[in-house]
Order: structure tokens, then sequence, then C-alpha cells
């Protein structure tokens, strides 16, 4: 069941790294870079272990936690978005959760 969340966290960090991506103001392109490359990436790569993990859970269990990711990223993008630290810890844990979905899912 730590899988579906940190599935989730993925989903919700993914979410922020693309919205930040579309409202930076900094001067630095490569951060701009690294930031909205890792929205995209991890946005899919949400998907992916979304999909995967219907054939280790119960069907409903992987809906109710995107249902829940997109509610709580939607709540968590007031903290993650409008900060620079939400612009470096978002990327940063995204990237890590994917690690440990994927670890995860391969136990």
């Amino acid at each position: 069941m730590t899988t579906l969340i940190f599935i989730s966290c993925v989903y919700i960090f993914a979410y922020n790294c693309v919205e930040i991506d579309k409202n930076f103001r900094g001067s630095s392109q490569g951060i701009k870079l690294w930031i909205g490359l890792t929205g995209q990436i991890c946005h899919i790569a949400s998907w992916v272990l979304f999909i995967w993990s219907f054939w280790h859970y119960d069907w409903w269990k992987p809906i109710v936690a995107f249902i829940a990711s997109t509610i709580i990223g939607g709540i968590l993008g007031v903290f993650f978005q409008r900060n620079l630290i939400g612009m470096f810890a978002s990327p940063i844990l995204a990237w890590l959760f994917v690690a440990l979905s994927v670890i995860g899912l391969l136990n």
C-alpha cells in the first residue's frame, strides 16, 4: 500500500514541477529546463506507474489513490509552487518517489 502512496506523490510533485515551469520567472534557463523536463517525464512515469499498479493491487485501490492525489496535489500546490524551496524540492522529490515506486512495484 505504501507503493500507491509513493506513486501518488510522484503525481503530486510532477504536477508541481509542471506548474512551476509554466509560472517560472527566474533568469536561469537551465533550472527552468530541469524543472520542466522533470515535470513532463515524471508525469508520464506517474501514469505508467498507476497502470502498472493495477497488476499488484485490487482494481479500486489505484483509482482511489489517483483521485486522492489529484485532490491533495491541488491543495499542496499552494505551498510548493510559489516559493524557492518548493522549486528545488519538487523535482528532487519527484525523482525520489519514482525510484521508490519502481522498487516497491518490483518487489
